[in-house]
């Protein structure tokens, strides 16, 4: 909805309203403005649980002003400040809101311009959490300064379940940092590192965080800099994996090895609902041959072919897969 800064002012004016439990206000177009006013619903609610003000243009000041309300809540178990408009100033903030809110289970800031800087300081602020299972922070120009920081706060979380990393300039030796970091993890059902620098020197350790967590469900390391010899290590390990839902190895070199690997992860899992290889496969025998495996399928939504070398017989079988898959959109 549009409540924005008006709405906002007139919904904090109608009343004193307490015992919340959850306050999620977002993509509602707040801005600064409406900062003190957050801050008195959180000062009336300070057994709150859920914080959510995604998606909105609060910016650096908005956030410091919030997390000085925030910062007097100890329950809060999610904080959710994803697009914000946040830069490294407001870092401090937030870092003393996590530490005053040691049972945090979901920290959300992707889309944000906190830099490495900023990340580092919150990081630090992570390291008191134990029980942390989400941690998002694409988007967010980290690059490998930070990567220390966030491989320490993986470490000492082992039932992490979800990290968001994509867009953030990290190379392999940022990669090879945090992927040390996640030896512990076992959980982990959510590894977005697409978009970055990642060359075949992490590819290695790649492949043992996927080794490591049978029960990923989302592997997503498309358009990185990885080689062919690289991709069939990685892929290697995903066929292990059963209950895979999105893979995306987008602008990968995908040889034959690697098709026949991906392949295999088509064929074991029923779950599939996103597979993106968009100009990545070397011949038409990795095509048909992937295009093929698709015939197991009957929960696909998105199939990103694109810019890929698609043949008459590639293309007969995957109007089949098209048939059975009635929900899903490709991309050719």
């Amino acid at each position: 909805n549009m409540l924005g800064d008006i709405g906002m002012n007139t919904l904090t004016m109608a009343g004193n309203i307490s015992n919340l439990k959850h306050l999620m206000i977002s993509d509602t177009g707040l801005t600064e403005n409406s900062a003190n006013n957050l801050a008195t619903l959180i000062n009336n609610n300070c057994q709150l649980v859920g914080f959510d003000v995604s998606n909105n243009r609060l910016g650096s000041g908005g956030i410091i002003t919030i997390c000085g309300a925030l910062v007097h809540v100890s329950s809060l178990k999610s904080l959710n400040m994803e697009n914000n408009d946040i830069s490294t100033e407001a870092a401090d903030g937030i870092a003393a809101v996590i530490k005053s809110n040691q049972q945090l289970q979901i920290v959300q800031l992707g889309s944000n311009q906190l830099k490495a800087e900023g990340v580092i300081v919150i990081a630090n602020a992570l390291n008191y959490l134990h029980h942390l299972k989400v941690l998002q922070l694409d988007n967010n120009q980290i690059g490998d300064k930070a990567a220390s920081s966030i491989a320490a706060v993986v470490a000492s979380n082992v039932k992490l379940e979800m990290l968001w990393l994509s867009n953030n300039y990290l190379k392999s030796l940022g990669i090879v940092t945090m992927c040390k970091g996640l030896v512990k993890t076992t959980n982990l059902k959510v590894l977005h590192l697409e978009n970055n620098q990642i060359t075949g020197e992490a590819s290695c350790n790649i492949a043992s965080v996927i080794s490591n967590n049978p029960s990923l469900k989302a592997v997503a390391i498309g358009d990185n800099k990885v080689q062919i010899t690289d991709v069939t290590e990685i892929t290697h390990e995903l066929k292990n994996l059963l209950e895979i839902e999105v893979l995306n190895l987008n602008n990968c070199q995908i040889t034959e090895e690697a098709a026949g690997n991906i392949s295999k992860v088509v064929c074991n899992s029923n779950q599939l609902k996103l597979l993106q290889i968009s100009n990545s496969l070397q011949d038409t025998s990795s095509t048909l041959e992937i295009v093929c495996s698709l015939n197991s399928t009957n929960n696909l939504r998105i199939l990103d072919l694109s810019s890929n070398n698609i043949d008459d017989g590639a293309a007969s079988n995957l109007a089949e897969t098209i048939k059975k898959n009635i929900y899903m959109r490709v991309l050719l």
